[in-house]
Formats: structure tokens, sequence, C-alpha cells
């Protein structure tokens, strides 16, 4: 567990938990419908099945007015990459943009938020990636 990312990510509703010592799941704090309250690595059930894997990315406020923190996190180290690898698509970022038009639609100055990624891994490849719980953020 990393100390300083959970006292980062203490009073947001999206944030990491902890089992026996060790990072193992996404606490999502008020599940909207649809949502789940803790988001688990899965196993493939058979072997054709992929794994599915979750990261949490979160655009916080700064220490002061003229920075803002993006913190890319997941499960493990797969699923940070998969989830960095996801900011780094044109698509992908105009999709998750999109989103947060449509859950804050009024919305003024910079976008502080977090969303849940899901991904299906195959081969250490994710093949399908989705965003799976958004919050918008007051700063």
């Amino acid at each position: 567990a990393n100390p300083w990312v959970d006292k980062l990510l203490h009073k947001y509703p999206l944030r990491l938990g902890d089992g026996f010592g060790i990072r193992r799941y996404i606490e999502n704090t008020k599940p909207a419908s649809g949502e789940k309250p803790t988001y688990f690595k899965e196993a493939a059930a058979t072997s054709i099945d992929p794994v599915i894997e979750y990261g949490l990315v979160s655009m916080l406020p700064g220490l002061d007015d003229r920075h803002m923190l993006l913190l890319v996190t997941g499960l493990d180290g797969q699923a940070s990459q998969m989830a960095s690898e996801f900011l780094s698509q044109p698509a992908r970022l105009e999709q998750l943009i999109n989103r947060l038009r449509q859950v804050a639609p009024g919305h003024a100055g910079p976008w502080y938020f977090q969303f849940i990624l899901r991904a299906e891994v195959r081969e250490l490849l994710a093949t399908r990636a989705d965003i799976v719980a958004l919050r918008v953020l007051s700063p």
C-alpha cells in the first residue's frame, strides 16, 4: 500500500482499498445505479475468457489554483499501464470528455473527476476498455 496515494484519495468517492496489507480493490463509496461498491480483479473463468482488470484515474486539484494532479492507479501494474494507455488515445479522451459533459452539462472551469476503467485482458493485452463509474468533483 502507498500511504501517499491513500492520503490523497481518502476524501474522494472512488479510492483504493486495502486487503491484508495488499492493495486489492477499488472502493466506490457511493455507487450509482448499476455500479458496484467494490471492484476486484477477476480471474478468467476458462482459458478462453478474459481476465478483468480495473484502473482508477483521478484528476484532482493541486496544491494551488494553477496546478492539477493526475493520478493513474490500478489494482496492479498492468491495470495502471492499461489506464495510462487509455488516456493516451485521442478517441478515448473524446469519449471521456463527452461523458463528463453528459454528467455535468453546465460545468465551467477546470475538470476535476475520477473514473473507474474496466478492461478485458487477453494474453496481457487489453482488448476492450470501458468507463464503469465516473464522478465529477468539486474543487
